[in-house]
């Protein structure tokens, strides 16, 4: 007799694709009730348009098939293979808006995104295939995506997959975005004099981005003008700051397949760059120590990023 299992938590997981990859769609309950048979932490549930939808007039179909799917869900699992899908009013197709609006409301780390890569069917529109690698190159771009050849792959890697996203999703590492109306604004008052340092530095959005950006700037911060230790420990901090800001904002967003062994040491910087932004010295105090361990953390930075590049994650 089979045994009702009880869970703590319910995991909704919107499932995004076009229609060629009918037979991964199919696959993918019997992957969550194989999940759920193992695992007593949460219970997985597929999101999918055809019982999402409902006979709905007044606007776009893909418009009103967006909140059901999307705000009723904490994942998102897309699947691509031969074409990018049927164009909406505000996207390249259904499922890239999906993507898109999941990414907005729930951060780009609770997005799943598998290509297929097995044999085109002989009958594939160019013009379709040349959107869909176009979307791909954009999806390299932003973070990471996985490639698989056939289904029994497709099953066995999101199978894996789901162990390692939903501990992170119930451990608190996927944080919701937070909606511009509620981020602090910066007053009047708090702003500093030198309006170089009223405005982040945005060093990217990969790790390699970063860690290059964040060394040049190290070696060009002798060209700075300034005339006072105080000026150059501000500009300093404000580099330091920056360069944080970048590496949380990449773990936070784009470091969901990463080890934790490789992500302690990323984590490890961004809090010696944190805590050196936060404590300036003496304004009679030399700089060039300030600035020399600022150093040592960027060449920390571009050995840790050289190693994951060799190694990978």
């Amino acid at each position: 007799m089979a045994t009702h299992k009880t869970s703590s938590t319910r995991v909704n997981v919107a499932i995004a694709s076009p229609t060629d990859v009918k037979a991964e769609r199919d696959a993918v309950p019997h992957v969550f009730n194989r999940w759920n048979e193992t695992h007593n932490e949460a219970f997985l549930h597929p999101k999918m348009w055809e019982a999402a939808s409902v006979p709905t007039l007044g606007d776009h179909p893909q418009h009103l098939l967006n909140p059901r799917l999307i705000d009723e869900s904490e994942l998102l699992l897309a699947i691509l293979w031969s074409k990018l899908g049927t164009p909406t009013p505000t996207a390249s197709s259904g499922t890239v808006e999906e993507i898109r609006e999941f990414i907005a409301k729930k951060g780009p780390a609770r997005v799943m995104v598998y290509f297929c890569t097995r044999n085109l069917p002989y009958n594939i529109d160019p013009a379709e295939l040349s959107r869909l690698k176009e979307f791909k190159a954009q999806m390299q771009s932003q973070g990471v995506y996985h490639e698989y050849d056939t289904i029994e792959e497709f099953e066995r890697d999101l199978y894996y997959h789901l162990d390692a996203k939903v501990q992170d999703l119930l451990a608190g590492k996927l944080p919701l975005p937070i909606p511009p109306e509620e981020k602090p604004k910066l007053t009047q008052d708090k702003k500093h004099p030198d309006p170089r340092l009223n405005q982040p530095i945005d060093f990217g959005t990969t790790l390699k981005e970063i860690s290059n950006s964040f060394s040049k700037r190290m070696s060009q911060f002798n060209a700075i003008d300034g005339f006072s230790n105080d000026k150059f420990y501000a500009l300093g901090a404000h580099v330091y700051a920056s360069a944080a800001s970048c590496l949380d904002r990449f773990l936070a967003l784009s470091a969901a397949g990463m080890s934790e062994q490789n992500r302690a040491p990323l984590e490890r910087i961004s809090i010696r760059l944190k805590r050196l932004a936060a404590t300036l010295p003496d304004p009679d105090a030399p700089f060039p120590k300030y600035w020399n361990d600022g150093c040592e953390i960027s060449e920390a930075l571009s050995a840790h990023v050289a190693y994951l590049e060799k190694w990978g994650k």
